[in-house]
């Protein structure tokens, strides 16, 4: 008995749909990220080397302001969807437009501080959600 080609998707469809149950928010979130950063032409942190130049596209998760003379400024978490990268912003109090949960685009040198991917000063490009 063959199946109507309409009944195929169908059942691709179901198994997409279940496969997805089957994962977690976070999960899911992480993939999206992966395929807008993908679909933006940017590297995977995973894929990148250490003191190479990178080009990342991700969502701000977490900013930290550290202030005083030990501090170094402006800090944020950037996902990318296969990683976080830490990006800091050397004295300074604040960046316009960088606010958690804002997607970005940065290039900078991917460098190791405190055992964390960081990038200080990175140029950077506020994308629209």
């Amino acid at each position: 008995m063959t199946m109507p080609a309409d009944a195929h998707g169908v059942k691709a469809r179901l198994r997409r749909a279940w496969t997805r149950f089957g994962r977690s928010t976070s999960q899911i979130h992480a993939e999206s990220l992966e395929r807008q950063a993908e679909a933006a032409g940017a590297d995977k942190l995973t894929d990148c080397l250490v003191r190479s130049e990178v080009t990342l596209v991700g969502q701000v998760t977490v900013l930290v302001l550290t202030p005083g003379a030990t501090g170094r400024g402006l800090e944020a978490d950037l996902d990318d969807g296969t990683g976080v990268v830490r990006l800091v912003w050397l004295g300074r109090p604040a960046v316009p437009g960088i606010v958690a949960g804002r997607r970005l685009r940065v290039t900078g040198r991917l460098t190791l501080s405190g055992g964390r991917r960081t990038i200080f000063n990175p140029r950077y490009q506020l994308l629209s959600d």
